[in-house]
C-alpha cells in the first residue's frame, strides 16, 4: 500500500469554502509533505493504491463529481483505506447504493470513509497512533477547537467503517503458547515479528470475552514469561510494542492480540460433501472443527493421499487450513479439474497432520471421492419411494448424461409420468415427477 494520498477536487476555492483545504492539511499532517497528489479516483485508484483519497464536486445520492460513482464501485477496483467524499445529496448515508458505503464495498483496501467539508474533518491524530474513532469524536464535538467550516457538530458527522482501525500495526508476535511448569506456574512463549519490537506486553483474562488485565509493568524484552499466580480457565494475550516515528511525533505502537490458553483445542475433520463432480463442476468438502476456546485463529496443518493426484485430477492443495478467531471450523473444497476422455473414479484422502497448536481428535481422517466422466453413461438403478394411483414402490433404470441430468417415463395405464433429475452437490442423483413425490439413488 503506497503510503500516500490522491485528492480530487472538482470544486477548488467554491466562494472560499474550499472543501479540498481538509484534505490536503490532514494529508500533508499524516504523510509528509509532497505525499499527496491531485489525481482522478477513477481509473487512478484501480490501477494504484494509496492510504487515503478525498474527492468533492457536484454529487447525487450516488455519485460526485465526474469520476466517482457506484458503478465505479462496482466494476473498479478502488484501492485507498481511508477516504473521504464532499457533495450534495449522498451526505445522507441512510439510502439505497449510498455513495458512503461504496468504498467499503468495493473490490479493494477501502476500510472507511466520511463525508467532510462541512464540516471539515481533524485526522491528525492518527500521525500518532490513535484511532479513526477517536478523530471521529474530536470531529464530531469541535465546535471552536479547530475552524470547523460550515454545520460544525451536526447529527451527520458519521464514520462508514470501524472506530477502532489505526493508520500503522506493528507485526504481532507468533506462535505464542501457555504452558503449566511443574510447579503449576503458567509459563508463555513466542516468536518475534521479523521486522523488529522494542519489547511486549502480555495479558490475562478469565474468559475470551475479557476484561484482559495486564501482567507487566514494563515492557517485555524476552519472547517468554511466567504467570506465577495463575488462575483457573485463564486465556492469555500477547501484544507486540514498537516505537513509531511518525510526523506527528513518537508513540509506542501496540499491535494486535495472539491468543492462547492452557488448554489446546481439538481439532477433527468430516467430509460433509463425499463426492466431487467432473461432469457437474462440483467440488467435495471437507470440514475442519474445533472444540475449546476460539478466541483466536488456529492454524491446522493436514496431509494429502489417494489415487487422485494433486494438480492433475484436482487443484493443487496447499496442506494448511486457517480457522478463523471466532469461529468453531473452516472448509476446505476439492476442486475436480476437468479432463478429456474417459476418467475413472478416483479418491482424495485428507489426514490431519500434528502440531503443538492442537490435540488431533476422531475422525483425524477423509475421504472423498472425485466422480469423472466414466459414471457419466453409467445406467443407475432408481427407487421409487411414492405412491401413483395403480402403483406400488419400485425400481426403474435411467441413464446420466454428461450434464449430469437424466429423465426417463412410467407409465400407469394410458398416463404416462414424466421423471427428471439432477446430479447434487453430494454426489446422488434426485429426480422428481412433478406434482409427486421423488426418486431416490438405489
Amino acid at each position: 500500500m503506497e503510503q500516500a494520498g490522491l485528492i480530487d477536487d472538482g470544486f477548488g476555492l467554491a466562494g472560499g469554502e474550499a472543501f479540498a483545504a481538509g484534505a490536503w492539511n490532514n494529508f500533508q499532517s499524516l504523510l509528509g509533505p509532497g505525499n499527496a497528489t491531485s489525481d482522478p479516483w477513477f481509473p487512478t485508484l484501480n490501477e494504484q493504491s494509496r492510504l487515503w483519497a478525498f474527492a468533492a464536486g457536484a454529487g447525487t445520492y450516488s455519485s460526485v463529481g465526474a469520476s466517482v460513482d457506484m458503478q465505479g464501485f462496482a466494476s473498479l477496483k478502488s484501492d485507498a483505506v481511508f477516504t473521504a467524499m464532499f457533495g450534495s445529496y449522498f451526505g445522507d448515508w441512510d439510502h439505497p447504493d449510498a455513495l458512503l458505503r461504496g468504498p467499503l464495498a468495493a473490490a479493494s483496501s477501502g476500510l472507511t470513509c466520511v463525508w467532510a467539508g462541512r464540516p471539515f474533518w481533524y485526522l491528525h491524530h492518527m500521525g500518532i497512533g490513535r484511532t479513526i474513532g477517536y478523530s471521529t469524536l474530536v470531529t464530531q464535538n469541535n465546535a471552536d477547537i479547530y475552524p470547523p467550516n460550515l454545520n460544525g457538530r451536526g447529527v451527520h458527522v458519521a464514520l462508514m467503517g470501524d472506530p477502532s482501525l489505526r493508520m500503522r500495526y506493528a507485526a504481532p508476535p507468533s506462535a505464542f503458547r501457555a504452558q503449566r511448569d511443574g510447579s503449576q506456574r503458567t509459563v508463555l512463549n513466542w516468536i518475534a515479528p521479523a521486522d523488529g519490537v522494542d519489547g511486549y506486553h502480555v495479558y490475562r483474562a478469565a474468559s475470551p470475552a475479557g476484561p484482559f488485565q495486564r501482567l507487566n509493568a514494563d515492557l517485555l524484552p524476552d519472547t517468554n514469561f511466567t504467570d506465577g499466580s495463575p488462575i483457573a480457565d485463564a486465556i492469555y494475550m500477547a501484544r507486540a510494542v514498537k516505537l513509531e516515528q511518525g510526523n506527528g511525533g513518537t508513540w509506542f505502537n501496540a499491535s494486535q492480540g495472539v491468543f492462547s490458553d492452557l488448554d489446546p483445542p481439538t481439532v477433527t475433520l468430516a467430509a460433509t460433501v463425499r463426492v466431487a463432480s467432473e461432469i457437474a463442476g462440483r467440488p467435495a468438502t471437507v470440514v475442519f472443527s474445533r472444540t475449546g476456546s476460539i478466541v483466536a485463529p488456529l492454524a491446522v496443518g493436514y496431509r494429502v493421499a489417494g489415487s487422485g493426484v494433486s494438480g492433475v485430477d484436482y487443484e493443487p492443495l496447499d496442506g494448511a487450513v486457517s480457522i478463523a478467531a471466532g469461529r468453531a471450523s473452516a472448509k476446505l473444497d476439492i476442486v475436480p479439474k476437468v479432463r478429456a476422455g474417459v476418467q475413472a473414479t478416483r479418491t482424495v484422502e485428507i489426514t490431519l497432520a500434528p502440531d503443538a497448536a492442537y490435540r488431533i481428535g476422531e475422525p483425524a481422517a477423509a475421504q472423498v471421492v472425485l466422480a469423472g466422466d466414466k459414471s457419466a453413461f453409467r445406467p443407475f438403478a432408481l427407487t421409487y419411494t411414492g405412491l401413483i394411483a395403480g402403483t406400488k414402490p419400485g425400481r426403474i433404470v435411467v441413464t446420466v448424461d454428461r450434464s449430469g441430468t437424466f429423465s426417463a417415463a412410467i407409465r400407469v395405464g394410458e398416463t404416462v409420468f414424466r421423471l427428471t433429475g439432477t446430479l447434487t452437490s453430494d454426489g446422488t442423483f434426485l429426480g422428481r415427477i412433478p406434482g409427486q413425490p421423488g426418486w431416490m439413488l438405489d
